[in-house]
């Protein structure tokens, strides 16, 4: 099936879908409910979308035995975060890193 005749036929409102894969190993699936299907369920509330009061997050983070960094870059627990995020609000909150670990 040509790109164009799936667009069609995924798309009969109207709207085009654009979608470049160079690497050749993405998938794209419609569904009617993405957060019920993994990976999608398994990811915690967005940061951005749904963010934890100052509260919820302390007590969370004194029932958890993990270094800071690896807990905001874990998805289940808040998704969005990545690498350069987590380092940027670690930084703006004054938690240094020196010599792989905090003092």
């Amino acid at each position: 099936m040509e790109d164009k005749e799936l667009q069609q036929d995924l798309l009969d409102d109207g709207l085009e879908l654009s979608f470049t894969d160079k690497r050749r190993f993405a998938k794209v699936r419609l569904l009617k409910d993405p957060a019920s299907v993994p990976p999608i369920s398994g990811l915690g509330p967005d940061a951005l979308l749904e963010p934890m009061a100052i509260d919820e997050f302390a007590g969370s983070l004194s029932k958890r035995k993990i270094a800071i960094k690896a807990l905001l870059l874990d998805q289940g627990y808040i998704a969005g975060i990545g690498n350069w995020i987590a380092d940027e609000v670690l930084y703006q909150v004054s938690v240094f890193f020196m010599f792989g670990h905090i003092p």
